[in-house]
């Protein structure tokens, strides 16, 4: 083992490896081969021609006995300073193949590294092989002991001597397993600790901030000249005294006021400043990624941190402040919108609250229109925070160009079960493919009015909206205005792709039987019941609509029917002079729990009384006895009308082919009567404050 051909140093000799350990039993055995650099010598029984050893159990004791030899000469090599890195060379590692009688050489020597202090370090002591680090130069510079302790989760550890011998390094990382410090170790440690997705903590914060600026430049430096991927890592120190990513921090140019960049975090001027390493902080930061601030990284800054949908809420005045950096950054960008994409930008007028393009609609004062009054108490669409108006007429175009809505759309729904003409062939697996189109949510928020359609088609409901739904002449003047640019995909509702089955759409059905259309006394009528001279001014009519069509405008009438409706204005004008109140009016205060009170049966005396407040009198009008009561010579609708005359109460208005109609002025009530299913009388079923026309032949309403 000791060469002593090999120069000492001072009282020192050097143990060197062999290229080729031999075994010797007083003479090498020469073809015996042991894969060591080191030779062995004992009396080993050998064969007769003394070239190797039999590998049995008499030698395998003499072997081991050498092992624990060689094991307890290692302090004493230690102390006598030499156990230095070509001894180290010396010993067998993960590479020689060693055969399996020599494996215990190798693996005694790892128990007795890992129990003594045996590796040199570079404070001058020994330590064992759990307790020490390999690392290259820049490594030992930048992490002294304080540093190695943090990095190795509080274990302490110190620095292994230089070791450039190759062997060396193999037996100390293969067979030893002491860690070596490299650029990939290094990464996983700083991410362990630092990086936000990772298991950063707060203790790893702190203890970074207390390691000083000299440090932490030379922290980052280390970083930037290794280029290690450090970008999620909350490591670079903010102006605010905390860590963050170097993409939340900007470096502000020296020639911009930094009032510009009072809403992002910039890096800490310490930080910043000076050099490191011969490079310039400023260049050590951006090749970490910290950017130089600009607009496009303001206004990046202020979404994140602002408008997003847990953002806390702020006063108006820093809104329109961000609102006018946004318009300047949009104009100058050639108007790109996709930094501004689905973000809760836009403040409402009812709530204060903030919304996405998608939500809002542009109305008053950026756009004329009835959206105003439309979406006044609506559940399904807000109008824009008029504050915006300061901004001048760019806001507009920047509104629009998000996708903020200035007209309502009407909406399509994948689902034909609430249609009537389609609704039979909906099972409750139905995968089908299904669309139907509805009125815009903003008008009409719930699904109560389709739910109703059948009712009103089997003629049991009125065809009048509820008033909870506030409808009124800007409304239907919209919706004319939507229908008349409508395409007539809108008309059909479809169900299934393949072979598809078609009908009306509820969309189509809903103003087919529904009165809302406001004629020039005030009224809502079906379209059927309307002609194009008396619609209210603003809702015109041109025979290219071909929906005029769908909604049967004007209906099928035979001459019988067009006096019907003659006769029906001329009524109505009655009905105003001699009472003050219009049918719209009379509606209003019956829905408002005024009553309509019938009493008694069949054959009994009946008195009607219609309480209606006109002006500040109560007037009750008492009907009269019942003369006689006549059903009609054929059924209005798809049920009996019955009716009654009453004495004094006509008034002729005018004739219509072969019929006299007449008014009852004094009651305005129609009774609607069904043969009762125990006792076959006729009882009334539905009462209504409106208008009763009289025949010559019976009696019947038009409502």
């Amino acid at each position: 083992m000791f060469d002593a051909t090999i120069q000492t140093v001072g009282d020192f000799w050097k143990i060197v490896p062999h290229e080729r350990g031999k075994l010797c039993v007083y003479f090498p055995a020469e073809k015996e081969t042991t894969n060591l650099r080191f030779h062995v010598n004992g009396p080993f029984a050998s064969t007769i021609s003394r070239d190797c050893i039999p590998h049995g159990e008499e030698n395998g004791r003499l072997r081991d006995q050498i092992v624990k030899l060689l094991v307890k000469s290692l302090l004493r090599l230690r102390d006598e300073g030499l156990a230095n890195e070509s001894f180290l060379a010396t010993l067998p590692n993960a590479s020689d193949n060693l055969s399996t009688f020599y494996l215990p050489f190798r693996s005694e020597l790892k128990k007795c590294f890992e129990a003594q202090d045996l590796i040199a370090t570079s404070d001058g002591g020994f330590r064992s092989s759990a307790a020490v680090y390999l690392g290259g130069e820049a490594y030992r510079r930048l992490l002294d002991k304080e540093e190695l302790l943090f990095f190795s989760k509080g274990q302490r550890r110190y620095w292994a001597k230089p070791i450039f011998s190759t062997r060396a390094r193999v037996f100390l990382r293969t067979v030893l397993g002491v860690p070596e410090v490299d650029d990939e170790f290094f990464l996983q440690e700083v991410k362990s600790h630092f990086d936000s997705g990772m298991s950063g903590s707060e203790d790893a914060s702190d203890w970074l901030l207390s390691r000083g600026i000299a440090w932490l430049r030379q922290f980052y430096g280390f970083l930037a000249g290794r280029q290690l991927p450090v970008q999620h890592c909350r490591i670079i120190l903010g102006s605010d005294g905390r860590l963050h990513r170097p993409s939340q921090l900007f470096l502000a140019p020296k020639d911009v006021p930094s009032r510009d960049f009072d809403l992002v975090v910039l890096v800490n001027d310490d930080v910043a400043s000076g050099e490191v390493g011969g490079r310039r902080m400023v260049e050590v930061l951006g090749i970490l990624g910290v950017k130089e601030v600009n607009s496009s990284e303001v206004v990046r800054a202020l979404l994140n941190h602002y408008y997003v949908p847990s953002s806390q809420t702020f006063d108006e005045g820093r809104h329109l402040e961000h609102m006018r950096r946004f318009l300047v950054y949009w104009e100058g960008k050639g108007r790109e919108t996709h930094l501004f994409e689905d973000r809760p930008l836009f403040r409402d007028r009812e709530s204060r609250g903030y919304r996405r393009a998608s939500e809002v609609y542009l109305g008053r004062p950026y756009r004329e229109g009835a959206l105003d009054t439309v979406l006044h108490s609506s559940l399904h669409g807000s109008l824009v925070w008029a504050g915006y108006a300061v901004l001048g007429t760019i806001f507009s175009q920047f509104a629009e160009a998000l996708g903020v809505r200035t007209r309502i759309e009407f909406e399509e729904i994948r689902d034909v079960s609430m249609n009537p003409e389609l609704q039979q062939h909906v099972t409750k697996n139905t995968t089908a493919f299904m669309r139907d189109w509805i009125l815009p949510r903003s008008l009409i928020p719930d699904n109560d009015l389709y739910l109703a359609l059948p009712a009103v088609l089997a003629g049991t409901n009125a065809p009048t909206l509820p008033p909870r739904y506030e409808w009124n002449v800007d409304k239907a003047r919209c919706v004319w205005n939507l229908m008349c640019e409508a395409k007539e995909t809108l008309f059909l509702a479809q169900f299934r792709k393949s072979n598809p089955m078609m009908g009306r759409s509820l969309l189509v059905q809903i103003l087919r039987e529904y009165a809302w259309v406001p004629d020039r006394s005030g009224f809502f009528r079906r379209p059927r019941d309307l002609r194009a001279e008396r619609l209210l001014d603003g809702f015109g009519v041109d025979d290219t609509c071909g929906w005029l069509k769908e909604v049967a405008f004007g209906g099928d009438r035979n001459a019988d029917e067009a006096g019907v409706v003659e006769v029906q204005s001329k009524a109505e004008d009655l009905i105003r002079s001699r009472t003050g109140f219009s049918l719209q009016e009379i509606e209003e205060l019956r829905e408002a729990e005024l009553r309509f009170w019938m009493f008694g049966g069949s054959s009994r005396r009946r008195i009607g009384i219609q309480r209606l407040f006109h002006r500040s009198a109560l007037i009750v009008l008492d009907a009269g006895r019942r003369r006689r009561r006549r059903r009609m010579s054929r059924p209005f609708g798809r049920s009996n009308l019955f009716c009654r005359k009453w004495r004094g109460c006509l008034r002729t208005l005018g004739h219509s082919g072969e019929r006299t109609w007449r008014i009852s002025i004094a009651t305005m009530r129609v009774c609607r009567y069904a043969k009762c299913a125990d006792c076959s009388c006729h009882r009334p079923r539905f009462v209504s404050v409106t208008m009763t026309f009289i025949s010559g032949r019976g009696n019947f309403c038009q409502a």
